[in-house]
């Protein structure tokens, strides 16, 4: 009826009697008794201060002394009953049947008999009207693109239709099929039939992470970058046409980018995106993507097509590369950071020893090393002003060392230095005297030689 009962058994019960030793049906009430509890039924019996109410969840026998107040109306117990004979009377009336299912529920809720009774009439409004909406969500059910699913698998349908939607889009865009994987920051389009798209996603995943933490930002760019791979150089090119066409590429870039042992192409604008092929086998080149994201990420924080140094970007390109892919990915050793940077245990990797970039990555060094000792390397206010193309292996190593020490020394001034980097200053000594104290670079070039012969 109106009020809200309580199935709470009051000290005043007395007891429950069976329907049949009651007398004629009298009018149904709400019963408020002096304690404030609502009884909301059916009166079937007066006598000797006592009264007998008839409700959904059974009889009750009440001291007509403790009842504060009573006003008459239909009980619950009176409408189960006329809607029970109407449903008897319609018995394929799908509303009828939902609105005693809907009774017992605001009624009888957590009786196991009227529960019973309760899902054999949410499975008649189904039967009778499939399209019952109110039914559908009761039964945890949910409309999906015409389909009533469980509303449990509504996620992880969603996260299919989005998949097959970019899958399809993208195999349209580039003219070949490809398979996708999609994260917050990273979008997967793969030409290889690759399996560990999920380990490959997360490496990059990873770098991402570890790049926002070392710069303190809270992103680096808004939608997710597309990383497109492609099987060989001879699927490559036809892709590299399309894509350069929306990049609107110099013949420059072009010339370099369609290199067979040049690996693939990074554009930085409008969405970071790379465009690659395993000209050095496959995991080298996943080893790249995650050196591209130190990459692109520099750009990003340099902003507005400004050129950043490019000892910065190669270096941490590379530093990030061995930070997230390590050996774990290269000799399948596992290890605790395994899984999360794409590791894998595959014995027959594991027999052939691929290396992925990680050898490059030692060469680099190696002949950094050595280019110090024997003074071939520039001066550090010549290497610090010099361009990709002006770069060997020393200088790529140089590089990779000098964002390592600088992070090594100090990872919390890092962020403060790429900003004063950024910000530049009256002399290409600032930053280094702003944030790490060096009056001049040549003191910072001292103190890093002697880092990179001694512990490097």
């Amino acid at each position: 009826m109106r009020s809200t009962r309580t199935r709470r058994r009051l000290a005043l019960v007395i007891g429950l009697v069976t329907f049949g030793l009651l007398a004629a049906p009298a009018p149904a009430d709400v019963l408020v008794l002096k304690n404030g509890v609502s009884i909301d039924g059916k009166v079937m019996r007066e006598d000797g201060g006592f009264i007998w109410v008839k409700t959904l969840l059974g009889v009750e026998k009440l001291n007509a002394a403790q009842v504060e107040s009573r006003t008459e109306g239909e009980s619950p117990f009176d409408a189960y009953e006329r809607l029970a004979k109407a449903v008897s009377g319609s018995p394929k009336d799908a509303a009828l049947h939902w609105e005693l299912y809907v009774l017992l529920r605001e009624h009888a809720s957590g009786n196991k008999e009227r529960d019973k009774e309760r899902a054999k009439l949410l499975k008649k409004v189904l039967r009778f009207d499939a399209d019952h909406a109110e039914a559908r969500d009761e039964n945890g059910e949910v409309s999906f693109r015409g389909t009533w699913v469980k509303k449990a698998d509504l996620p992880r349908l969603k996260a299919e239709a989005e998949r097959n939607r970019l899958k399809n889009e993208w195999s349209a865009k580039l003219g070949t099929p490809v398979e996708v994987y999609a994260t917050d920051h990273f979008l997967l389009v793969d030409g290889t039939n690759d399996r560990d798209l999920a380990q490959r996603a997360e490496s990059l995943d990873a770098a991402y992470a570890r790049i926002l933490e070392l710069t303190r930002r809270e992103s680096l760019w808004g939608e997710p970058s597309p990383t497109i791979t492609m099987a060989d150089h001879l699927k490559y090119l036809p892709v590299l046409d399309k894509m350069s066409k929306q990049w609107g590429m110099s013949a420059a870039w072009m010339k370099f980018a369609k290199l067979e042992t040049g690996g693939g192409v990074w554009r930085d604008r409008p969405i970071p995106t790379q465009l690659r092929f395993p000209n050095r086998g496959v995991e080298g080149m996943w080893y790249s993507t995650v050196h591209m994201v130190g990459h692109l990420a520099v750009w990003k924080i340099w902003g507005g097509g400004k050129k950043p140094p490019t000892w910065m970007e190669e270096g941490l390109g590379q530093w990030i590369e061995f930070e997230v892919m390590g050996e774990h990915l290269a000799s399948c050793v596992g290890g605790k950071t395994a899984r999360a940077a794409g590791g894998t245990t595959d014995k027959r990797r594991k027999k052939k020893k691929k290396k992925g970039n990680s050898d490059d990555v030692d060469e680099r060094k190696e002949r950094c090393i050595e280019a110090i000792q024997n003074g071939s390397f520039p001066s550090m206010r010549m290497f610090l002003k010099m361009q990709i193309g002006d770069y060997g292996p020393a200088e790529e190593g140089g590089a990779y060392g000098l964002v390592t020490w600088l992070i090594a020394q100090d990872e919390a001034k890092f962020a403060d230095f790429v900003k004063a980097l950024k910000r530049g200053g009256l002399r290409d000594d600032d930053p280094w005297t702003q944030v790490y104290e060096y009056e001049l670079i040549e003191e910072m070039e001292k103190v890093w030689k002697a880092w990179v012969l001694s512990e490097w």
